[in-house]
């Protein structure tokens, strides 16, 4: 692709889409791709490369070279989920952050719905469903949180986060903190909220729980948008 045949970076980036990799050249790109076929277009694509062994810095520099929506942030020593995020929220100019995980990827409609459900409902904290799909067995994808769960749309209180981490032997894969949201920019800034970097299980939690006891209001929604 000839330079001038580049994708441009819009001049209003309403969704940063923070996506942490460490050796995944086997899902990087599909979840680059995801990202940059949201139809809100008004996106920018920050790849966190955590000191990959594999070709995951190589894949990602490729996106970056054909598209100037994707930045690529090189991480020189391995700094664990919570540090790359925290890199990707420094360098992050959209109105939301958005979270994506290198081996998960967004259904098309998933930021402009999510965004325009946000800025109606003047939340702080916007969440959908997760669908999980094993990778062993497609045929048995299902959403996370069942229609018993999360019969429709909702605030999601502090006290219903926190008990909707408590998980059982029936409902292992059940919890809250796998919640994926977007997160407007200016509250975390607002109230300078990082992850732990000292922690490198359960920081999504954590940083979803100080949002709460800060007075963040969060949307949730039952539709699976997250895969």
């Amino acid at each position: 692709m000839s330079a001038n045949q580049r994708m441009q970076q819009p001049r209003e980036i309403r969704a940063s889409v923070v996506v942490p990799a460490y050796n995944a050249e086997r899902t990087i790109a599909r979840a680059i791709e995801s990202a940059l076929a949201q139809t809100e277009q008004r996106c920018e694509i920050l790849v966190i490369d955590d000191a990959s062994s594999d070709a995951t810095l190589a894949v990602a520099s490729e996106y970056a070279e054909r598209d100037a929506r994707v930045r690529v942030l090189h991480n020189l020593v391995n700094r664990g989920p919570a540090g790359s995020r925290n890199r990707g929220l420094s360098a992050a100019r959209g109105d939301w952050i958005a979270l994506l995980d290198a081996d998960d990827v967004f259904a098309p409609h998933r930021i402009e719905t999510l965004l325009t459900q946000g800025e109606l409902r003047k939340a702080d904290i916007v969440a959908d469903n997760l669908l999980l799909c094993p990778e062993e067995n497609v045929s048995a994808r299902q959403p996370m949180l069942s229609t018993r769960d999360l019969p429709a749309a909702k605030w999601l209180t502090t006290a219903a986060f926190i008990a909707g981490n408590i998980g059982s032997r029936w409902t292992p894969r059940v919890s809250f903190g796998f919640l994926q949201p977007v997160i407007r920019r200016e509250f975390l800034q607002n109230h300078d909220l990082r992850y732990d970097e000292e922690n490198r299980f359960g920081e999504d939690f954590m940083l979803y729980t100080a949002c709460l006891l800060r007075g963040a209001q969060w949307w949730l929604m039952p539709e699976p948008m997250y895969h």
